[in-house]
């Protein structure tokens, strides 16, 4: 993979859409009838989501080149899911799909670093989200006292399994340039996380796509 084009990429992008959202937000502050106002939250929302696609190149670049840093910390697990799946499927701009949330209401602390966790789930839900007919459905629950389970399930159409994780190799049943999935396994790695890939659920009829996020309260990275 080219690294440094990528870098560059993710640097013009990025400067690109903070002059459009600091441009965005001066028009904010006009008063504007709904028909404006509409048209403003979707430029915003596009402009957020090039800030993202900048952020994924960059995380990539560094990951690539061994310079990802990781600052650990212990967080509300169950409390950054939720907000960060909201976001997502805000961003999205799917108001078909229901996103259905089914987390722990005990709080699950976890040791680990809560921006690169949340590119993690940001990517999970994503893919979710474009794939599903109607439904996501997103649950975190502890499976013993130190073992937990997070989970992220759609009702499309599913995996073209067995998953292979491998940068920029795509086929006809992927979309994008493969980076997503990459992403996620070096982020599930970092916090010796275990990934599973499968089509259906177990507590659904539903055939679509699962992944299942194994984590231990006790590692410490």
């Amino acid at each position: 993979m080219n690294s440094a084009f990528f870098s560059r990429l993710a640097h013009d992008l990025r400067g690109t859409a903070s002059t459009a959202k600091m441009a965005l937000l001066q028009l904010s502050k006009l008063q504007l009838d709904p028909s404006q106002q509409k048209f403003l939250d979707i430029l915003d929302r596009n402009a957020q989501r090039l800030i993202r696609i900048a952020d994924r190149l960059s995380r990539i670049t560094q990951l690539e080149n061994g310079k990802a840093i990781y600052q650990m910390d212990l967080f509300n697990l169950g409390d950054m899911i939720r907000a960060t799946a909201q976001e997502t499927h805000t961003l999205e701009n799917k108001s078909r799909i229901e996103l259905v949330l089914q987390l722990s209401s005990s709080p699950i602390q976890f040791h680990g670093d809560p921006d690169w966790l949340s590119v993690m789930i940001r990517e999970l839900v994503s893919n979710a989200i474009v794939c599903a007919r109607k439904h996501v459905f997103i649950t975190l629950q502890m499976e013993t006292a130190d073992q937990g389970l997070f989970m992220v399930a759609d009702d499309g159409s599913g995996f073209s399994l067995p998953v292979i994780i491998d940068r920029f190799e795509s086929n006809q049943n992927m979309r994008g340039m493969g980076v997503s999935l990459p992403l996620v396994h070096s982020i599930a790695q970092a916090h010796h996380m275990d990934l599973e890939f499968t089509n259906g659920r177990a507590d659904s009829a539903a055939c679509g796509a699962t992944v299942r996020v194994r984590f231990r309260l006790s590692q410490k990275i």
